[in-house]
């Protein structure tokens, strides 16, 4: 079982998905994104009305941030925005690969961007883009599968379309994570 780490700066972090209100130039969206974000979990018709306008050029996903907060702080970089569906599953790949080895790390969909996860000690390093984070391998790894799973539980209420594999994965990498029998090796 993976254990809190009291000390890690990023013990726990918070997900939140949105999706862009429309096609937008990163230059504007880097100076005023706030306003160009709609939330999935507060606003999940808006959201899915956008999703459903966004489909027809983005073959049925949507264009959107994906905040990362831990401590206080942004993990995300405020550019780093593409296809939602894309992230998430490219994170799901990671934490799969990180609670079978130990590391996890991929190139994201249609970023130049990678996210990686790999353990180090009694902690995790999560790394995204140029950044790495000292993290609580058991608060911050469940913390990613709540966003995940929040994601895909909006996913299959609001605009559908994605496999049963996907939307049950995050539920099944907890399970492996919090079993007392799975050991990432170190």
């Amino acid at each position: 079982m993976l254990k809190d780490v009291a000390w890690a700066p990023y013990r726990d972090v918070v997900c939140e998905t949105f999706v862009l209100r429309q096609p937008v130039i990163s230059s504007e969206y880097a100076r005023h994104h706030g306003d160009y974000l709609i939330s999935l979990s507060a606003a999940p018709h808006e959201a899915s009305h956008v999703w459903h306008s966004q489909s027809w050029y983005l073959r049925h996903m949507a264009d959107g941030f994906v905040s990362l907060r831990s401590g206080g702080i942004e993990l995300m970089p405020v550019d780093f925005w593409g296809e939602v569906g894309g992230f998430w599953r490219c994170m799901m790949d990671v934490i799969t690969d990180y609670a079978h080895t130990g590391s996890g790390h991929t190139l994201l969909e249609d970023q130049p961007y990678s996210l990686a996860l790999r353990k180090a000690g009694d902690s995790a390093v999560f790394e995204l883009a140029d950044a790495s984070y000292t993290v609580s391998p058991r608060g911050f790894v469940l913390g990613l599968l709540s966003g995940a799973n929040d994601f895909y539980s909006w996913a299959v209420e609001h605009v559908g379309g994605f496999s049963d594999d996907e939307t049950h994965r995050p539920a099944l990498l907890r399970t492996l994570i919090t079993n007392e029998r799975a050991h990432p090796a170190g």
